[in-house]
């Protein structure tokens, strides 16, 4: 049997000890009949009528209100990639094209979002019968870049260096670096503990195992045909989505070992939902 790969957390792509950063959600819902991804400023409010900036600048909270009550057709989000103060922990381009590949082969970010995203920030996306939760997930992707950019970054290495799958890697790098879980769609964060973690997240034993239940859950809303809305219409999130997800077989959790996370199979099981199916499968021998 071949031998698995151990992931390396002790690395300048993952940071810990980071602290919080202020809110400052900018962004505009509008109703046009044309494409206004790719558009400049000027371009847009050409095509753009009845636009409406949201006051909270604190979070998407309002954008549920503002889809529910004027039926706009898109939202068009001001994403500043410099927000963070410290430059060194800021994505660069090349980053930020890769998440962005990243989050539209896996569904979240629509296929539409490309250059005006990457290099200008401009993130203008459909929202008119769109489920809530996956205009959440989309605005979630996008926002990351703002204002947790240091998360990206090491679902990127998680995933491009330590060859983990897409979904195992925002679980793990959820676990290790997210600081806010309300602006999360995961809806969890890292412990104290982590956060003052310096240089042994190797060896520090809440990596030992690592719950990914709810990136399993996450897998299943963006793959599926029928995402249920929240309950409430004010409310603007995942929580609803989440619950309803059924996996298949009894296990109702994904608690998954350190040596385990970089297996092939793994990201198969997340994606499937058949949590029972086993992580290691032996090969029957020829005769």
């Amino acid at each position: 049997m071949a031998k698995v790969r151990q992931p390396v957390f002790n690395n300048k792509n993952i940071a810990t000890r980071i602290a919080s950063v202020t809110y400052k959600i900018k962004y505009a819902v509008f109703k046009s009949e044309e494409d206004t991804t790719e558009m400049n400023d000027k371009d847009w409010h050409k095509a753009a009528k009845q636009i409406t900036r949201n006051g909270n600048q604190a979070c998407f909270a309002q954008l549920r209100t503002f889809i529910s009550q004027n039926s706009y057709d898109r939202v068009r989000f001001f994403c500043n990639p410099n927000h963070i103060p410290t430059e060194k922990l800021r994505l660069n381009e090349d980053e930020i094209r890769r998440w962005t590949e990243l989050c539209k082969q896996n569904k979240l970010m629509p296929d539409n979002i490309g250059e005006n995203f990457i290099q200008n920030g401009i993130y203008d996306i459909k929202v008119k019968d769109v489920p809530i939760p996956l205009i959440y997930i989309h605005l979630c992707s996008a926002r990351y870049v703002q204002e947790e950019p240091y998360y990206v970054r090491a679902v990127l290495y998680l995933h491009d260096d330590n060859k983990m799958g897409f979904f195992t890697a925002l679980g793990v790098a959820t676990k290790i670096c997210t600081y806010n879980a309300g602006h999360h769609f995961l809806n969890e964060s890292r412990s104290y503990s982590l956060a003052m973690a310096n240089g042994n997240l190797d060896t520090h034993t809440e990596l030992n195992n690592i719950n990914l239940t709810a990136a399993a859950r996450l897998a299943r809303v963006v793959n599926s045909d029928n995402i249920p809305a929240p309950k409430y219409n004010h409310a603007f999130g995942l929580d609803n989505a989440f619950n309803a997800v059924k996996f298949e077989g009894n296990k109702r959790s994904l608690i998954v070992r350190r040596e385990d996370l970089c297996r092939k199979r793994l990201e198969f099981i997340i994606r499937s939902g058949k949590l029972d199916a086993p992580l290691i499968v032996k090969r029957k021998k020829s005769v």
